[in-house]
């Protein structure tokens, strides 16, 4: 054996055995990431008089396998589900009544069911063809609101199952029309659910419902909001984890007569036992040894896993070397492996003079290389030129008054975007603006900072809505990889026309910072250039070309619609955001424990109503 094939021998070896514990730990803890099939659900709890919810469940998923997809409802207790219907991208299903799990894939197309357990009850639905697929279920629920005994009411549902298909993402919002405050007895012991009602106040409706809430089973975050209690699910989402609300209101807040066999303080330390809340006088209780050994098991488990999959590996490593360090050594050779989509990079140089596409930014920021501030910068941008935001100059401060950049929300009423997401931006803006209808820079930071997943979770689902536009057509595709044989990993890979698109957009981008490129169109083209700045701000590069056009044209800055600083202004808007985010990302409420919204915990949620175990597709 030449000299140079004993190190690659060598190096390849190396390179295996490292691998292992990546490899291990990876079967143990990122199973997701191999069999994630739920892009996303969310949930919306329509509280009603009554005390009934009705319920419509969104779920984003990626069917591959099996015939239907179902979920599964349990511990109904006195409550009925009702009112059962499914809808494919709007296009309604047929109800056949009784589900028959046995039949073909072709029989259950287009039709949605029920099949009755021994503990409740499975709602089910044909897939119709495999792919991306996007379903709306709507269902009403009785009596999921029950009095207690010392006369509160409560909440006590499970939302989400334990051993469901993987989740990326998922988000639980409870409603009712009169709106939502955290309770008073917690505001007044508490600094962050005090500013939670301080901040509440400017949109809060007449007969606000005094709410205590926690959320079981997940590592996440819950909020109290004026129109919703929300529970968000965080990226780390098991499919062990599940999602369990408790809340809890006031004595006849609603017309129910279904009962509770506890107090308020009863349900809810049934509620918190096994979770991470479950401490007395400092102390952990006696009632959560159990949830100290899952502790001691969550920090040793992935330990052995590791060393018992070394072992596997390592045998199953013997038998093939021979096959991988001839593989290695072919791609030491130069063989060059794709690209991911989350490392494309432009692979010609030179300048591209159109907007890419000739269209809006957003159905394409998975390539743009810029984050969620660029982003929302950018549609701030557009709403200033379509007339929704105005900047304005107003006074703030109360004893040292000083000038400060705000923006008036015109047309306050219901609107139509372009986009789901557009929508759910501009109800924050109007969520975040204060009683005078001036949305001002630290009332946006606090309202982020509120909630830390209002800020991802818009991010990701501008990244999913980006990533469905770039499939659908032909920039990207979904590539299985095997690696070591064993494991399969999917990812988003670039066609070569997504390759062009990635080139074009790195073109535009220089073409956008050259100052004498950018002479090359006229002047007095104020609307074009206008256009042109809501893609620079999309792609971070927004002052340095305002620069450039300055130079250009010395009356650009007058004649346009971001004159006065406004292009410096949306940024800080979108930066402010962020930090709100950042704040809540880092702060660790203490009012979680006491129902004030925070943090929710894992474990704990014990004989909540409504709770099974899977769901998904099968």
């Amino acid at each position: 054996m030449s000299a140079l094939k004993r190190i690659c021998s060598a190096l390849a070896c190396a390179i295996v055995l490292a691998c292992t514990i990546v490899f291990a730990q990876s079967v143990w803890v990122s199973q997701s990431a191999v069999a994630n099939d739920i892009e996303s659900i969310d949930i919306t709890a329509q509280l009603q008089p009554d005390g009934s919810m009705v319920i419509t469940d969104h779920r984003i998923f990626s069917a591959e396998e099996g015939t239907e997809h179902y979920i599964a409802l349990g511990d109904l207790g006195p409550s009925e589900v009702t009112g059962f219907s499914v809808s494919e991208a709007g296009v309604p299903l047929q109800d056949v009544g009784a589900w028959d799990v046995d039949a073909s894939f072709a029989q259950k197309s287009g039709k949605f069911g029920v099949v009755e357990t021994n503990d409740g009850m499975e709602l089910c639905f044909g897939l119709g063809s495999y792919g991306r697929k996007d379903f709306t279920i709507t269902y009403r629920v009785s009596n999921s609101v029950r009095k207690l005994k010392d006369g509160h009411q409560a909440l006590y549902w499970t939302f989400i199952n334990p051993d469901m298909d993987p989740i990326d993402v998922v988000n639980v919002r409870v409603t009712d029309k009169r709106g939502f405050v955290v309770d008073p007895s917690i505001a007044q012991s508490d600094a962050r659910s005090q500013r939670e009602n301080e901040g509440a106040q400017g949109s809060l409706p007449t007969g606000a419902i005094p709410t205590r809430m926690w959320g079981y089973g997940f590592d996440g975050q819950t909020t109290i909001g004026s129109t919703a209690l929300e529970m968000n699910g965080g990226r780390d989402f098991r499919t062990s984890d599940y999602m369990t609300m408790l809340a809890i209101f006031p004595a006849g807040t609603f017309q129910t007569a279904a009962t509770y066999p506890y107090t308020s303080e009863g349900i809810e330390e049934l509620a918190k036992e096994g979770s991470a809340w479950e401490v007395k006088n400092g102390k952990a209780s006696g009632a959560s040894f159990g949830s100290a050994w899952r502790d001691l098991y969550w920090r040793v488990a992935p330990i052995l896993v590791d060393l018992v999959a070394a072992v596997i590996l390592l045998y199953v490593y013997y038998v093939i070397l021979r096959g991988v360090v001839e593989s290695i050594r072919d791609a030491m050779c130069g063989q060059k492996a794709p690209s991911a989509l989350a490392r494309v990079k432009p692979t010609v140089e030179g300048y591209y003079r159109e907007i890419p596409l000739g269209g809006p930014f957003y159905p394409i920021v998975s390539l743009l290389d810029t984050e969620a501030p660029q982003w929302m910068s950018a549609i701030f941008l557009e709403w200033i030129k379509d007339g929704h935001l105005k900047p304005i100059k107003y006074e703030a401060g109360w004893l040292f008054k000083h000038e400060d950049d705000g923006f008036v929300i015109n047309q306050p009423g219901p609107k139509t975007f372009c986009s789901d997401n557009h929508q759910t931006l501009w109800n924050y803006l109007m969520g975040a603006a204060g009683e005078n209808g001036i949305l001002e820079n630290k009332e946006l930071q606090a309202y982020f900072e509120r909630s830390e997943y209002r800020f991802s979770n818009w991010h990701s689902h501008m990244l999913w809505d980006s990533n469905k536009f770039l499939l659908d057509n032909g920039y990207i595709f979904i590539a299985t990889k095997k690696y070591l044989g064993v494991i399969n990993r999917k990812r988003y890979e670039l066609t070569p026309t997504g390759q062009e698109l990635v080139n074009q957009i790195a073109g535009f981008k220089r073409y956008l910072s050259d100052f004498s490129l950018l002479n090359e169109r006229e002047a007095s083209n104020v609307m074009l250039w206008d256009e042109l700045m809501v893609w620079a701000a999309a792609l971070g590069i927004a002052e340095k070309v305002e620069e450039q056009f300055a130079i250009l044209d010395p009356g650009y800055s007058e004649r346009s619609v971001y004159r006065g600083g406004v292009i410096t202004i949306s940024r800080d808007f979108g930066d402010s955001a962020r930090r709100g985010y950042s704040a809540a990302h880092r702060s660790s409420s203490s009012s979680s424990s006491r129902g004030g919204g925070g943090r929710s915990s894992r474990g704990g949620g014990s004989r909540s109503s409504g709770g099974s175990r899977g769901g998904g597709t099968r």
